[in-house]
């Protein structure tokens, strides 16, 4: 399945460059894709397919950390604030960030 997720959002990639590209050219659709070797309707497709697909926010690059595999310490600051770090976070950071929250009010 991820495999297959990766070739759509490859070719999204792809597409998406050659519409960033039509844009700055100034030219026609037509003679954009004339000039590129490339199917009007196609890139008539992937124009519709990627603005539909930014308003529901689907094909969206995410970026995943690792950092939620890590030990963690979690410290909930009068009952407000709950601040996560990961273990071995510099005592002197953690402290003085509290300082800051417990002074909000």
């Amino acid at each position: 399945m991820d495999e297959i997720h990766e070739k759509v959002r490859a070719k999204a990639d792809v597409w998406h460059e050659r519409l960033e590209a039509w844009k700055a050219s100034g030219m026609s659709m037509r003679s954009f894709c004339r000039r590129e070797g490339i199917g009007l309707n196609g890139l008539r497709y992937w124009k519709q397919k990627l603005e539909d697909d930014q308003g529901r926010g689907s094909l969206v690059r995410v970026a995943v950390k690792t950092a939620e595999l890590l030990p963690t310490i979690e410290v909930l600051i009068r009952g407000r604030y709950t601040v996560r770090v990961p273990a071995g976070f510099g005592v002197e950071e953690l402290a003085r960030l509290i300082g800051v929250l417990e002074a909000l009010k």
